[in-house]
């Protein structure tokens, strides 16, 4: 279900001002999925803030309109804390492109999501296109088949 020219998958990652990552089906070695899990495995973790909105913006510009579809979902995985002080743009920045599932999990520190926050990511207060904004406790849940299930009939 996740090939080339039939699925289009790309994951970004962020942290703080100006530091995101991108890779996602098409890019050069990433021809499959099996390539994209590889290349996502390959990552290195970022310190530092939670600049969500701005990493938003980020896949708005450099990743969903590469994607032309009209089936497209964005997946937003957070610890939804985003640190909206310091980083302006706004948390909805997916809203008027695509539908968004918004999935927070505590932090480090087991401080549990922003509600708020993952509310803004899933665009919930919009009386068209609202997404679905999920919270859990950890990421050893997300393998869950159950939770597995719901996201994929969310999705699909």
């Amino acid at each position: 279900q996740f090939e080339a020219g039939e699925s289009h998958v790309g994951v970004v990652q962020y942290s703080h001002d100006n530091t995101q990552e991108l890779v996602a089906m098409g890019d050069t070695n990433i021809d499959n999925i099996g390539a994209l899990k590889q290349a996502v495995k390959n990552l290195q973790w970022i310190a530092g803030g939670t600049y969500t909105g701005e990493a938003l913006q980020f896949t708005k510009d450099n990743l969903l309109r590469r994607f032309t579809s009209d089936k497209r979902v964005a997946i937003v995985i957070t610890d939804g804390r985003s640190d909206t002080l310091r980083d302006p743009t706004p948390l909805n920045s997916l809203c008027d492109v695509a539908p968004v599932v918004s999935l927070g999990i505590g932090d480090i520190f087991r401080n549990p999501p922003n509600p708020d926050h993952l509310n803004d990511i899933a665009c919930l207060s919009r009386p068209t296109r609202p997404g679905l904004s999920i919270q859990r406790d950890n990421y050893a849940e997300l393998l869950d088949d159950t939770f597995l299930q719901n996201i994929t009939s969310y999705v699909c």
